[in-house]
């Protein structure tokens, strides 16, 4: 069974289906003929000694009211024992010594022909009605019988094998239309898929598609945000360049050199910020990957080291925080980043205040700025999407690649006083 499954799996579905039904077809033919032959000739020949009775019985009732009765498939022969003679007019084909001398009532005697069934009743006295059933008969009745069993057996076989046919057509041929469609956009071909089916085949289908156009999409904005990327990089490096050649040439853009190198630094911070996002999206992206171990983190000492760290961004910002001692799962710095980089938007967006609550089911940060709006709240985790103000941020892509890869969800809401972003364990 092993070698004939690893056998099928090589095939198409096709050649498969040739293969089963040939398997079966020669299964049913030995099923037929082992088992189903022997039963129906064992029922044919109870039906022939019936008929030899029965037929008998008609003979002798016609005989004593003295009508004579004749069938051209059955011999009957009235038979005297004690004088060993056939007292009816009739020639006897077979050997009746045989017949008178078996102790069974019903059996069968060879032929010349072949088998011969005959039925003994005894009539009166010494007298025996013999009923002889032609061997011919037998045989050709017996024929017509397996020949007609054989062909309903062969009409339905083929019945079955054209609905499954036209059943199996009915899914390979939408298959090789998705294997088409895929070595099509594989080979970054412009195609179309349609498949109007609501079964699984359908449904695969319509995944298929909605995952090629939405890896369209992605390159799409993944090409436009490198494109904004690498002028957001030009930037400030065009910057640190020319005034460092300019404080080189004993030029001061900025007045002084104290100011001019404050503003190379400005720019150097900012390209940093942005390098280490790409950094870090990348190293996420390898560490969901890989299979990584969680640990107990303090989130309450993380996040009140985060805040030590930003609060000098914007000094005229008021940082509120309710903060339980919990743990969560997950890796420290990982969750540094993720606290870093919402607070960062908070300080971004907020206009007085920021409000920071952690407990053990999740964790909200609050900014009185301004309402985000409805087109891009469902995109702001995505990456590559246009962010708030209309650049590719990265930063909150990270936080929900953190937050997912260690169970929590991430979602945004605008509440009456402004903005939370809430990160919670999933339930």
């Amino acid at each position: 069974m092993k070698r004939i499954r690893l056998w099928l799996i090589d095939l198409t579905i096709l050649q498969q289906f040739f293969a089963i039904t040939f398997l079966i077809f020669i299964n049913l033919f030995l099923v037929f003929f082992i088992f189903v032959k022997p039963k129906v000739e064992i029922f044919i020949e109870e039906q022939m000694y019936s008929y030899l009775k029965s037929s008998g019985d008609s003979f002798i009732t016609a005989y004593e009211n003295k009508h004579l009765i004749y069938s051209h498939n059955i011999a009957h022969i009235l038979y005297n024992t004690k004088e060993n003679k056939i007292v009816n007019n009739v020639v006897a084909s077979v050997s009746i010594d045989k017949i008178i001398n078996s102790t069974s009532y019903q059996g069968k005697i060879e032929d010349v022909k072949g088998d011969v069934l005959y039925n003994k009743i005894d009539v009166k006295n010494d007298i025996k009605l013999i009923s002889i059933l032609d061997s011919e008969y037998f045989y050709s009745y017996r024929k017509d019988i397996f020949s007609n069993l054989l062909n309903t057996l062969l009409l339905i076989i083929f019945c079955i094998y054209v609905f499954w046919f036209l059943w199996i057509r009915t899914i390979v041929l939408p298959l090789n239309k998705i294997k088409e469609y895929v070595k099509m956009i594989k080979n970054d071909k412009n195609t179309t898929l349609n498949i109007h089916r609501r079964d699984e085949i359908g449904q695969l289908a319509r995944e298929i598609v909605d995952l090629n156009n939405e890896l369209i999409k992605q390159n799409n904005i993944k090409e436009e945000m490198i494109q904004n990327i690498s002028h957001d990089l030009k930037t400030p490096i065009a910057t640190i360049k020319s005034y460092a050649e300019s404080i080189k040439d004993g030029v001061f853009p900025y007045d002084t050199i104290e100011h001019s190198i404050d503003v190379i630094i400005n720019h150097a911070e900012r390209l940093e910020s942005k390098v280490h996002n790409l950094i870090i999206l990348n190293r996420l992206e390898h560490f969901n990957k890989i299979e990584n171990k969680k640990y107990k983190v303090e989130m309450k000492n993380i996040i009140e080291s985060v805040i030590l760290n930003m609060k000098f961004i914007r000094n005229d910002i008021e940082i509120e925080t309710f903060l339980d001692d919990v743990f969560y799962l997950g890796e420290a710095e990982s969750y540094r980043i993720l606290v870093e980089n919402l607070l960062d938007n908070a300080l971004r967006y907020a206009k007085n205040k920021i409000t920071i609550t952690l407990s053990a089911e999740e964790i909200v940060f609050f900014n009185d700025g301004n309402k985000i709006d409805d087109e891009i709240i469902g995109k702001l985790f995505k990456m590559y999407e246009v962010g708030i103000s209309g650049k590719f941020g990265l930063g909150l892509s990270i936080v929900k690649k953190i937050a997912s890869s260690f169970g929590l969800s991430v979602d945004v809401f605008n509440v009456e006083e402004g903005v939370k972003f809430i990160v919670r364990k999933n339930k």
